[in-house]
């Protein structure tokens, strides 16, 4: 038997597996996420670590994947036109771009990590091999320092008279020509002085004979001539460069592989000779020319290739691969050979890349003294100027490559020599690790091993150090071990495969025969048990019945004895094969769950197996027995069309292998979708003959056509709905539709239709569908079945995704049709039914934003059923609809509203499928607000003049302020009882002096001075006062009431203000009467009791003394009552009138709409126009905003977000000419309305007002509406 992939294993340990983890034969590192690609890896042989390359990252790890050091490479800030950063790039954007290590390779000279991206043109740097982290860089702007390439680079060091070499072949990849290296060259890594970093020479470089270690292409075909690097190499005295070339000038996609050869004693490049290598493979032979993979091991050149697509350089897989070998040695003879030829015969070219000539300028030159030269010593030949460069024309053939496989993709190769044996370990783009081993017998080589490590691609970048392999794959280093039997994960592939270790099966494992003996074992070549890997299904009725399927290895030949138990139940065996077993499940006793168990014997060997069957094995997987149960189904009717969708529920419903649904006895119900608790099938037709309900199994259902229950068949066992009263699924007549309206519906779709015919209630799901043309408009609606089957509404369609616009003057067409099952009359509606099918679709309705200007549009031709009204989630009733503008009655008003707390009610209008937020409503009493305050206005000024009056009062009362009294006042007032005081006796004439007397109730004024204090007493007194500091200023005293009277004089209540204080201190002021010689006091009688203050006397006042008589003045009699305080209540008073008439005044004018109480023409707003009915007007939001609206009827005000209607709207054409012929129609800028006041056969009639340019205020008018 054949070797097989395994890789049940390993798929099972990857899925569990995160970062990394061990098997006994290889270890896995992860790096990085899933989007990882790790591209290059090398190993020091000094300390065995690891360098890992990938983008923007470069790792240092141990032998065991153990991550010592990590070091981030990018991204970099580049433009291809631009030498790196830090130079200044002027002319051109910098970008990050991403950098991925073109070269990884170990300089041993220096112990040194060469290390070169494909960011910052290519620019290397050098990287310690002990700690990767510690780095020096080259010269950023000299272009010999720039090795990576974008493309692909491949070199390798090489010592020559004692000093490390750098051979490159570096690829174009697009950047600037300037900055572009040669294509091949020879390079010398040298470190700048004071340890400054490290700098990249040409070996050899001579400017003015443009001369140098090196070859490029023709500068004018270097931008599009297609040349790509795949192996740089040294064998023996020679360097080696594997290439894919362009094979025709002008046509890229036709190309070879070459391999050119140059001399490592020549510096300058004259001995480069290249040939073109040939690999064929496959019946028919085709030449495999797309190199996946290269390498070098021992003499051999190995390299795996594909074959190219047709007119291009890319891989075809369906060509999978071939693996072609070279020797070295017969390619250095033939070079040589044909070398030869050039100089002696003139055979060859010098190559087109290079010189960029036709062939006759570029034909090998003929030089006799050469050829004499060579043949003398052939081996220290390595070129001359006069063909430098030589193409050979005839390929180097390798008849036909030694492994094929139109299966795979070969990415990974290495030649392994072990126990005496040489094979090739293989990796694949699909994850697998093969071994080839040479078939001596066919002369070709073939698998022993294949298993699939990875599910990312196995790169060409691999380390073999002993029994090791390094492999990248992905984000992943693997460490797979190579001298392991446990790779082969059972007996069968551990002995059929013949690995060249002597692998044999012990302990239930693949082992070595030493490793055997260390476990204690015994080696077993000869016999293998049987392997179970999978079983199908996983469970199944407990009637049994189920087909059972095993898979696995060494189920035996035709002549094996097999037996299957599911614990104790048989499993009867119908057919195997060597790896496969089918057997049907017995009925169980209940529910249960076990492994399958497997017995094989089998002693008959055969050419693919050489060894004996015989064991027991037990599945990993268990097998359930359970019991189903179908508890609904729905819908229990459909048309005898059928395509019926029904929905079965239950439990246990997906067990078992084999499933099927009948509905009415005879007909199948297709499954198309089944899970544990649901079965979706559809119905096929209903036909007379099959389906005819017999006279035993009529009932009152004389419309079926067939009836019958469903029954569910799981493995041969039969399962019905006992949970359903009526278990029978009924096939119904047919629907038929006779009429639909209306026909015509929104852009945005969503207007009710309503559809008529006779049995639309067949159908429990019927579908509205649509077309234009012959493209489907996504859109569906279920439609709804009214009672009696002979109507349903169905919204239309949304036609939005297929017609972006509609012309109002010239709607669209659409033909719309009937998803009702299997029904296809209905859904070839436009066909069987084309006059009912076409649908007008109009312009979706426009609402201007909300004060806005303008109305709501393209309501033409739609109903009030198809609009609504929604105030704060209650309909409001639509009661009547024209273009432009619709009005709707609010329902579910509030009795009482809170003006502390007034709700904003949200305003939404649905036209279908669209939804209009158009404002908000607030309800408010219907007091006028405005009145309200303006009462409450006048009511807080009069209450702020009394509290004025009040302060002024008490502030005359207390003498505060500017009632304090004037010290420098000259009066008449009263000092001993009822006498006067007359002081200074120079009378100002016709000037009145106020007193005020607190015993007889009123105040007497005259044209009188004040009496000086010093004045009352004589000259001893007045020293002693003085002396004892108790005379007192009359400016800083005042005297008030008079508190009691002694032997010299009264005793008065006074305030002292004294000057550092504050506010004046109440004292007591003593009083002494006596003549002086410039001051007496009178006492007059017969003052009157009551005064005139309209007629005042004004009484003369003469002084007498001797024959002289003075005439000092008036006197004249007052009422004591306060004048002061009378005028400041008539003020308040009066202040408080004119409040009253502003109140009043303002009340008249709100109630006459005049001045600013005029309302705006401009407002937008809810308002009643017909009982209690709302006009919406405009329907377009401004959210938040709320304008006021009084509705006389109902007690209180409504406040919204909408405009007026048009007056043009509500009215015919012929009536509007009429009415505009007269003189009648009057612009509703000029026009408001407000209240009801009574409603004719026509429309209603409003009280209004009407503003007319010519005049002041508004005109009160009567307003007829025609609806």
């Amino acid at each position: 038997m054949g070797v097989q992939e395994k890789t049940f294993l390993l798929l099972t340990v990857l899925s569990i597996c995160k970062y990394a983890w061990t098997s006994n034969f290889m270890t896995v590192k992860t790096i990085g996420d899933s989007n990882t690609i790790l591209q290059k890896i090398r190993q020091y042989n000094e300390s065995n670590d690891l360098y890992v390359g990938g983008p923007n990252k470069l790792f240092q790890l141990s032998a065991d994947l153990e991550v010592l050091f990590e070091v981030v490479t990018g991204p970099t800030n580049d433009n291809r036109h631009c030498l790196p950063e830090p130079d200044v790039c002027e002319d051109y954007e910098r970008k990050p771009t991403a950098n991925n290590i073109s070269v990884l390779e170990i300089d041993h000279s220096k112990k040194k990590l060469l290390v070169c991206g494909t960011g910052a043109q290519g620019l290397c740097h050098m990287h310690s091999l002990v700690n990767i982290t510690k780095k020096q860089t080259m010269v950023h702007d000299a272009i010999t320092n720039f090795v990576g390439s974008g493309t692909s680079s491949e070199v390798f060091f090489k010592v020559s008279n004692n000093e490390n070499f750098l051979y490159v072949m570096q690829s174009y990849d697009d950047r600037s020509l300037d900055y572009s290296p040669l294509f091949l060259s020879t390079r010398r890594i040298t470190q700048l002085p004071q340890g400054r970093g490290y700098n990249i020479t040409y070996k050899e470089y001579d400017a003015e004979s443009e001369v140098f270690s090196g070859l490029d292409i023709d500068i004018d075909l270097k931008p599009t001539y297609y040349m790509k690097a795949l192996l740089s190499f040294s064998y023996k005295e020679h360097g080696f460069f594997l290439m894919e070339q362009q094979k025709l000038e002008g046509n890229p996609n036709q190309f070879v592989i070459k391999l050119g050869r140059i001399c490592f004693d020549d510096p300058v490049y004259y001995s480069y000779t290249e040939i073109e290598l040939q690999c064929n493979y496959g019946i028919p032979v085709y030449r495999y020319n797309v190199v996946t993979t290269a390498l070098v091991e021992g003499k051999f050149l190995y390299y795996a290739a594909g074959r190219a697509s047709k007119d291009s350089r890319d891989y075809n897989p369906d060509s999978g691969s071939a693996l072609c070998v070279f020797n070295l040695d017969e390619l250095n003879s033939y070079i040589e050979e044909k070398s030869i030829l050039c100089y002696e015969n003139g055979e060859g070219y010098r190559p087109f890349w290079i010189f960029n000539r036709d062939k006759s300028v570029r034909k090998c030159k003929q030089q006799e003294l050469i050829v004499k030269n060579i043949q003398e010593n052939t081996f220290a030949f390595c070129g001359t100027s006069y063909n430098r460069g030589i193409e050979i024309e005839k390929p180097f053939y390798q008849n036909k490559a030694i492994y094929g496989n139109e299966q795979i993709i070969i990415t990974a190769i290495q030649p392994v020599v072990q126990n005496g044996l040489d094979y090739i370990i293989i990796g694949t783009k699909d994850g697998h690790v093969m071994k080839i081993i040479e078939n001596m017998e066919r002369m070709k080589y073939k698998e022993f091993l294949n298993v699939k490590i990875s599910n990312s691609s196995i790169s060409s970048s691999l380390i073999l150090n002993s029994n090791k392999l390094y492999l990248l794959s992905g984000n992943k280093v693997i460490k797979f071990l190579i001298d392991t039997c446990s790779v082969h994960q059972d007996c069968d592939s551990c002995l059929s495969s013949r690995d060249p270790l002597g692998c044999g099966w012990c302990k239930d494992q693949c082992l070595t025969a030493t490793n055997c003996m260390k476990i204690g074992g015994e080696s077993n070549r000869n016999k293998c048990p049987p392997s179970l890997y999978s079983i199908y299904p996983l469970n199944g009725p407990t009637t049994g019945g189920t087909i059972l399927t095993l898979e696995g290895q060494n189920f035996g030949g035709p002549s094996s004895t097999l037996t299957v138990k599911l614990s104790n139940v048989n499993c009867k065996v119908i057919a195997w094969n060597t790896s496969s077993l089918t057997c049907t499940t017995q009925p169980a006793s209940g529910p249960q769950t076990s492994t399958v168990q497997l017995n094989v014997l089998d002693q008959m060997l055969t050419g693919e197996r050489n060894y004996n069957v015989d064991g027991s094995v037990y599945s990993t997987q268990h097998f359930s027995y359970k019991e189903t149960v179908v508890s609904m189904f729905e819908p229990t009717y459909g048309p005898v069309a059928g395509g019926t969708d029904i929905s079965i529920r239950g439990e246990n419903l997906d067990i078992g292998l084999n499933r099927s649904v009948s509905v009415a006895y005879d007909f199948n119900c297709e499954i198309f979708n089944l899970t544990s608790d649901l079965i979706n099938c559809k119905t096929v037709p209903w036909n007379k003959t099959s389906g005819f309900i017999d006279r035993q199994r009529r009932s009152v259902d004389t419309d079926a056509k067939g009836r019958g229950p469903l029954r569910l068949t799981i493995d041969g066992a039969e399962f019905t709905s006992d949970a359903m009263e009526n278990s029978n699924f009924y096939y119904l007549p047919n629907p038929v539709i006779s009429q639909i309206n209306p026909r015509k519906a929104f852009r945005s779709g969503g207007i009710p239709l309503i559809v008529q015919g006779k049995h639309l209630d067949s159908v429990a799901m019927p579908y509205l569908r649509a077309s234009i043309g012959n493209e489907d408009i996504a859109d569906k609606q279920l439609c709804t079945v009214n009672p009696g089957g002979e109507s349903m509404t169905c919204p239309s369609l949304d036609v939005r995704s297929v017609i972006v616009d509609i012309d109002p003057n010239d709607p669209a067409e659409v033909n719309i049709w009937f998803v009702m099952d299997g029904v296809s009359d209905l859904r070839n509606f436009h066909q069987t039914q084309g006059d009912l099918s076409s649908m007008t679709y109009y312009p979706d309705p426009d609402f201007d934003s909300f004060p806005g200007i303008g109305n709501g549009r393209n309501f033409q031709g739609f109903s009030k059923s198809d609009v609504k009204v929604i105030i704060n989630g209650k309909l409001c009733n639509v009661t009547d609809i024209k273009t432009n503008s619709l009005v709707c009655s609010p329902g579910n008003k509030p009795k009482q509203v809170d003006p502390d707390n007034q709700d904003k009610l949200k305003v939404q209008v649905t036209v279908g499928n669209l939804v209009f937020d158009i404002g908000f409503l607030v309800y408010t009493m219907t007091s006028d607000a405005g009145s309200t305050m303006i009462i409450v206005l006048g009511l807080i000024i009069a209450l702020v003049v009394i509290a004025v009056i009040i302060i002024l009062l008490i502030m005359k009362k207390k003498r505060l302020g500017f009632f304090k009294p004037r010290l420098d006042d000259r009066s008449i007032r009263y000092t001993q009882g009822d006498q006067i005081g007359i002081e200074g006796f120079a009378p100002a004439e016709g000037i009145t002096y106020n007193l005020e007397n607190r015993q007889n109730n009123y105040t007497e004024r005259g044209a009188m001075e004040q009496i000086s204090a010093t004045d009352l007493i004589d000259d001893d007194l007045l020293a002693l006062i003085t002396n004892e500091n108790l005379l007192i200023g009359s400016e800083h005293l005042m005297k008030t009431d008079i508190l009691g009277q002694g032997n010299f004089g009264c005793v008065y209540k006074g305030f002292l203000t004294t000057p550092d204080e504050k506010g004046d201190k109440l004292v007591a002021v003593k009083t002494l009467h006596h003549i002086k010689t410039n001051s007496l006091v009178c006492s007059p009688g017969n003052k009157p009791k009551q005064v005139d203050p309209d007629n005042q006397d004004k009484l003369k006042v003469q002084v007498t003394v001797g024959n002289l008589v003075f005439d000092i003045g008036f006197l004249v009699y007052t009422m004591t009552s306060d004048a002061g305080s009378t005028m400041i209540i008539v003020l308040g008073l009066i202040i408080a009138l004119v409040v009253i008439a502003v109140i009043i005044i303002l009340l008249i004018m709100k109630k006459k709409r005049l001045g600013f109480f005029k309302p705006r023409l401009d407002d937008r707003s809810i308002r009643y126009t017909q009982g209690d009915q709302i006009g919406i007007e405009g329907f377009a939001p401004a959210e938040g905003i709320t304008y006021n609206l009084e509705n006389r009827q109902n007690n209180y005000t409504e406040r919204g977000a909408m405009e007026q209607i048009s007056a043009t709207d509500l009215i015919d054409d012929d009536l509007l000419a009429l009415i505009t012929n007269e003189n009648l129609l009057i612009g509703s800028e000029h026009l408001m309305k407000t209240d009801i006041l009574g409603q004719g056969n026509f429309g209603c009639v409003y009280k209004g007002f009407l503003t007319t340019p010519d005049e002041k205020g508004d005109k009160l008018v009567a307003v007829k509406t025609l609806h």
